[in-house]
């Protein structure tokens, strides 16, 4: 009898316990992980509006934040949200992120932090890539409207978010000379080159450049996302 009593107290607290996580986890709509923030120091607008679900930050201040779609944000620069993004939160900053890109000139970067300004003077910094930027807190005071989609899709080729409207390009490295005669002009990713010579590209502004004559240059890029619109 009482160890049926004690298996019964058991099974009890495990569905309290099991309650109490759903309720959590449905408790915590949209607005309620919005409104969750600035408990954590930071704006309410870092995040867009359509957020499926959300991990309290753990003991080492882990989180996740799972949106119901890939989507695109405008802010100063147009930024781009997985469906699954992840990091590590504290008072007033996120790091470790993944999952969230910028995009600057044609090239997509990785935000990888964000800190709010302890000076008291409404700033916040961004991190991406190897750069870093401050931008007024007041850009992020209301929460963005998600878009699926941004710029133009490319006929007949296939992309993978968040590309899908360009063509994406790995490049390990690039190497071009500053003479005009450009004899030792090499792409270790002939891949970069190839896909100039089959699509009428626009890089920065410009039309389609002679990268093999006149060379400007010499760059040195790891693992460079470039984005060439048609």
């Amino acid at each position: 009898m009482a160890s049926f009593n004690i298996l019964a107290l058991s099974l009890y607290l495990l569905s309290l316990l099991i309650l109490s996580k759903t309720r959590l986890c449905l408790s915590l709509t949209t607005s309620d992980i919005h409104d969750l923030l600035p408990q954590y120091g930071l704006p309410r607008g870092l995040l867009p509006d359509n957020v499926e679900s959300f991990t309290l930050p753990s003991s080492d201040g882990s989180f996740e934040v799972k949106l119901k779609t890939t989507c695109y944000v405008h802010f100063d620069d147009v930024v781009y949200y997985d469906k699954v993004i992840k990091g590590k939160m504290s008072y007033g900053s996120v790091h470790d992120v993944s999952g969230i890109q910028a995009k600057k000139l044609f090239v997509w970067l990785p935000v990888t932090g964000i800190e709010v300004s302890k000076a008291d003077d409404g700033m916040v910094s961004f991190f991406v890539g190897p750069i870093s930027e401050e931008l007024p807190a007041k850009q992020f005071e209301d929460v963005p409207v998600c878009k699926r989609k941004v710029g133009q899709k490319l006929p007949h080729v296939a992309m993978q978010s968040p590309m899908r409207d360009v063509i994406l390009v790995s490049l390990t490295s690039l190497a071009v000379p500053t003479s005009s005669g450009c004899n030792s002009c090499k792409f270790d990713s002939m891949k970069f080159f190839n896909n100039l010579r089959r699509f009428p590209v626009l890089v920065a502004g410009s039309s389609r450049p002679n990268l093999l004559m006149n060379c400007l240059l010499t760059l040195n890029i790891e693992a460079l996302q470039l984005n060439l619109y048609l």
